[in-house]
């Protein structure tokens, strides 16, 4: 059995393998559908989880289970399934669900950001944050919304590497280290 720790390049390379196989068959949102409610019940019912990730439990048995309980899903979702199956690449799937989201989004020309306010946002802040994101980005945003209070105001806004941090905690954390510096700098060690 794989790893349950990260494993991110692995995970784009599978991902980006599926999403190129699903899109030749022009399924990928039925693909992408398809693994959101897959890694969904992995997530809520650790008995599927177990059976799907157990490498105690023969490959042929698996296979059967995917095959019948998967019979409405495409042959593309079964098939990938079987493979991490078959390769014991089974406790990699939730990443590689992530990671084939993303990358058809990156594919459709849509960028998730993340953005961490104080507070919920109100329709017109949300509409303006994403304006100015999509001209800053060039591209449609996906907005993922949390609410944190402990940032006392404004909002932190995360997209791929990048971070932009205009929360008052932060500011008020910058200010109290320059007036530590300022304290130690102004401090006179001897004459």
């Amino acid at each position: 059995m794989a790893n349950k720790s990260s494993n991110k390049p692995l995970a784009n390379i599978y991902a980006q393998a599926l999403y190129e196989a699903a899109v030749e068959a022009g399924a990928q949102e039925q693909v992408g559908v398809e693994l959101a409610g897959l890694a969904g019940a992995l997530k809520n019912d650790a008995k599927f989880a177990e059976f799907f990730e157990s490498p105690t439990i023969a490959f042929e048995s698996k296979r059967k289970v995917v095959e019948e309980a998967l019979k409405g899903y495409s042959a593309i979702t079964r098939n990938f399934l079987l493979v991490l199956t078959a390769r014991g690449r089974s406790a990699f799937f939730s990443q590689i669900v992530e990671s084939f989201t993303e990358y058809a989004e990156r594919q459709a020309g849509i960028a998730a950001v993340e953005v961490t306010s104080a507070r919920t946002l109100e329709a017109d802040e949300r509409e303006k944050l994403l304006q100015v994101l999509g001209n800053k980005l060039g591209r449609k945003i996906k907005l993922n919304e949390r609410v944190n209070p402990e940032l006392i105001g404004g909002m932190v806004v995360v997209h791929e590497d990048k971070m932009w941090d205009s929360s008052l905690r932060h500011k008020l954390d910058g200010a109290v280290r320059s007036m530590e510096e300022l304290k130690t700098s102004a401090v006179k060690w001897g004459d």
